[in-house]
């Protein structure tokens, strides 16, 4: 895993500007919950329809993995939360940046990449989550005819 010295918001900017130069990418926000980024938000039109989308971080996965890699426990975990963050923005711009790669070079559209982050509900779950929370039910319920 790659540490990296740029900010979140360093990164979370860094995204920004990659999306931005994509001609099928019509607009971009960023989300920012208590003072920290919590993802990024953009809008891709298809046959003259917006679909948005949702890009997340996962700071407390990155830490995790970082915690679990230890020699030793570790006495200040506000430094290794810092950066742990940094890692996973880090990590969140090199898929961006790779899917992109794929869409420009015809490899990919951009629905194939960015399908599971599309925002498809007014609670804004995305399409990976309802999928999961659908097949889950159907396993749940063939489970319980099946006893």
């Amino acid at each position: 895993m790659e540490t990296t010295q740029k900010t979140p918001a360093q990164s979370a900017a860094d995204i920004i500007h990659v999306l931005s130069a994509c001609e099928f990418v019509a607009s971009i926000d960023q989300r920012i919950l208590r003072g920290k980024m919590e993802g990024i938000s953009f809008s891709i039109n298809l046959r003259g329809q917006p679909f948005n989308y949702q890009l997340k971080a996962n700071p407390d996965g990155v830490f995790a993995v970082l915690q679990g890699r230890a020699r030793r426990p570790r006495q200040s975990t506000k430094n290794h939360r810092d950066i742990a963050a940094r890692v996973a923005w880090r990590q969140l711009f090199r898929w961006v940046e790779a899917q992109v790669g794929l869409v420009e070079c015809g490899a990919a559209t951009p629905l194939e990449v960015f399908l599971p982050y599309c925002i498809v509900g007014p609670s804004g779950q995305t399409s990976y989550e309802r999928f999961t929370e659908q097949v889950f039910k159907q396993l749940s319920a063939a489970g319980e005819t099946a006893t």
